[in-house]
């Protein structure tokens, strides 16, 4: 078969242009479908009067810093909430609904990086909950977390 100039060009341009849209597509969509944070270990916590308490010694990922834990809880409407915990340094633990704002997807703790990251569309978050990088547009809810004994106390 013979192709004209003009209909190999066309071919050509036509290929390099999916090649990018398909390129974008899966970058777009690049993060980790779901997330690496571990959840916390079952036994572990219990929720009291509006509070969570994680005995520390029973989730050896928060006993370091950089480490981060998930944790997800029943409502009384029977609805479930979950938080995503890292620790920052020997005193400062940030929780965080773990939820994208944008889209609702779970969100990934990237230590290295100093971020939250979406599992989804690829929002980033500072450490304080708020946007770095889109699409999403709103902050992120952030519980406060501290640190009483051998317990790490968080006001849901």
């Amino acid at each position: 078969m013979s192709l004209s100039r003009r209909t190999f060009i066309k071919l050509a341009g036509a290929t390099v242009v999916c090649t990018c849209i398909g390129a974008l597509g899966t970058n777009g969509c690049a993060g980790n479908p779901t997330s690496d944070t571990s959840p916390v270990p079952v036994g572990s916590y219990r929720v009291q009067d509006g509070r969570v308490f994680v005995e520390l010694s029973k989730v050896g990922t928060l006993l370091s810093v950089g480490g981060a834990v998930k944790l997800t809880l029943e409502d009384v409407n029977g609805s479930e909430r979950k938080v995503i915990v890292v620790r920052l340094s020997e005193e400062d633990y940030r929780a965080f609904a773990d939820a994208c704002t944008h889209n609702g997807k779970e969100l990934n703790y990237l230590h290295r990086k100093g971020l939250l990251a979406c599992c989804g569309r690829g929002s980033r978050f500072d450490l304080a909950g708020n946007v770095i990088q889109g699409p999403a547009e709103e902050a992120l809810s952030r519980y406060p977390a501290r640190q009483e004994g051998g317990e790490l106390v968080i006001e849901i």
